[in-house]
């Protein structure tokens, strides 16, 4: 699709019907429909848009809701809103902070989730990249993986050259005596300012004490909480992988590293196997 052509813009404002066909630029900022098949250079949904047909663009941003009957093709889409696809997804940039549900296959180049995304097919790209929760019913396939867990997350299989899955957070909790620590060298830092100074510094320590407590222990549930990440396959494989959070069948690779709160059924390894105490698994191959 050649970006020079030239095309007449049109738009939904409020509520609204409109043919499909050829634009330029296409934005609906209220609630409208759109039949047929479209093809446009940019396409902008900040309400309520229904395409009946497929749709095609150089760039998709949808900050409202969204819905795509058959296909939707873009070289940048763009999520902050809801977009539902029940045909396929084809794109250069994918890029969803928001809700995506794609009822077959997504393809692209560079694929970037934040928020809530569901697949019922597979996912083939060269950059796979998740800071929010994924359900792909498929294969999860790509160059490059790099996922942080922050809640649950589910791939039948995945496959790639390099792939690291981390849990957000830190697992250790903090210690309250050396938070207490902390706050007694600024107390003595204190004191000796009030001597240099001609005046007396006085800290209530029961109550110094009492709110480190209650810190240390809204941080530790904090924390619990945001390290509850995980993830679910059947198969993991790929040449370098990095795993924490993850439950799976079996795990395959060159040089497997395998993290805190994970649950392998099986490791198959041909270099090096490095394994967590806090990690679970069945068997240990080398192949």
């Amino acid at each position: 699709m050649s970006g020079s052509e030239h095309r007449d813009n049109a738009g939904i404002t409020g509520s609204g019907k409109l043919g499909g066909g050829e634009y330029g630029t296409l934005n609906i900022s209220g609630s409208g429909r759109v039949t047929g098949d479209v093809v446009a250079n940019k396409v902008s949904v900040a309400g309520s848009g229904t395409f009946d047909g497929s749709l095609e663009a150089e760039k998709v941003e949808v900050t409202g809701k969204c819905e795509v009957e058959e296909s939707l093709k873009a070289e940048e889409l763009v999520i902050r809103g809801n977009l539902k696809v029940k045909g396929g997804l084809n794109s250069g940039i994918l890029r969803s902070y928001g809700a995506l549900d794609v009822a077959h296959s997504i393809k692209s180049e560079k694929i970037y989730f934040a928020g809530s995304s569901e697949v019922n097919g597979d996912v083939e790209c060269e950059s796979f990249q998740s800071r929010g929760s994924f359900s792909i019913e498929g294969l999860l396939s790509a160059d490059t993986v790099d996922i942080w867990l922050g809640s649950e997350n589910s791939a039948r299989e995945i496959g790639g050259e390099k792939i690291k899955i981390r849990k957000k957070g830190v697992s250790k909790a903090i210690d309250a005596e050396k938070v207490r620590s902390g706050v007694k060298s600024v107390e003595r830092g204190m004191d000796k300012l009030g001597e240099r100074l001609g005046f007396e510094v006085s800290f209530d320590e029961e109550k110094i004490s009492s709110g480190v407590t209650n810190f240390t222990k809204k941080m530790d549930n904090y924390i619990s909480e945001f390290s509850k990440g995980s993830l679910k396959s059947s198969l993991i494989e790929g040449d370098i992988l990095k795993l924490e959070g993850v439950e799976a069948g079996t795990v395959r690779g060159n040089d497997v590293s395998i993290g805190e709160d994970c649950l392998i059924d099986k490791v198959e390894f041909s270099d090096t196997l490095e394994v967590n105490e806090a990690a679970e698994i069945g068997e240990r191959i080398e192949i």
